[in-house]
């Protein structure tokens, strides 16, 4: 699970919360800042001024979602591997 957006945008702090709601063995949750410099994760960024959070699998990602309920769906439909 990739979070892009800052630390500070309550956006974002409900994205975090929501997967971090969730429990799946296996799955990583990583935070991309517009200064982090991640390159594993720099064609992942907000949208549209957003921030946005991308569920992956391996290197298949699912669409990006903005909001928390839209993660919390793909979340309770994802199965991840240990």
């Amino acid at each position: 699970v990739v979070v892009a957006g800052e630390l500070k945008d309550h956006r974002t702090q409900a994205l975090l919360t929501a997967a971090r709601s969730a429990y799946h063995p296996g799955m990583v949750l990583s935070l991309v800042t517009p200064n982090s410099g991640l390159p594993l994760h720099e064609d992942r960024g907000p949208i549209d001024g957003q921030p946005a959070v991308y569920l992956c699998r391996g290197q298949s990602c699912l669409a990006p979602v903005t909001d928390a309920e839209g993660l919390r769906a793909q979340l309770a439909s994802a199965k991840f591997s240990p």
